[in-house]
């Protein structure tokens, strides 16, 4: 849940300014994940991102398969080129996330996470104390995750392994 993009908007291009996981400061000392998960690459969707349902989240291992940013319908397709890979353990109420962006240094993270309705809300309890709130969709294999941006809206979608 930590990946995030700050895009620039240009006639008929967006580009991709700065896209990165964020700085965890203290990279190892949250969990000790293996980030097996594959690199996928950011795709832009000129249309509007699908209704988040909610649902139950199951335990288990996720690995990011799919990053997309639904630009609106007529909205741009042309992005510059990021890539992703991560890795989370859902238990509980604890998520353990390791991530990397663009093959760069891995990011840690630990997380007390709940929902509510739609809403997926998760407090980093390491490396420091940050709440998100975002609009979610999971069933039995899968957890999609909506990020919303000026520039568009965000789906990372996480498949149960």
């Amino acid at each position: 849940m930590k990946i995030r993009c700050n895009m620039v908007a240009l006639p008929l291009v967006i580009a991709l300014s700065a896209c990165s996981s964020e700085d965890s400061g203290a990279a190892n000392a949250c969990n000790d994940l293996v980030n097996n998960a594959p690199a996928v690459t950011l795709v832009a969707i000129a249309d509007s991102p699908p209704a988040a349902l909610g649902g139950t989240l199951v335990d288990g291992t996720y690995w990011l398969t799919g990053f997309n940013v639904f630009t609106g319908p007529g909205g741009t397709t042309d992005l510059s080129t990021f890539t992703a890979n991560a890795t989370f353990v859902l238990s509980g109420t604890t998520m353990q996330q390791v991530l990397s962006s663009n093959g760069g240094a891995e990011k840690r993270y630990t997380s007390t996470v709940s929902t509510s309705g739609t809403t997926l809300y998760a407090t980093d309890t390491c490396p420091e104390p940050v709440t998100e709130q975002d609009p979610y969709t999971a069933t039995p294999t899968k957890l999609t995750i909506y990020l919303d941006d000026p520039n568009g809206t965000f789906e990372q979608i996480y498949t149960k392994q």
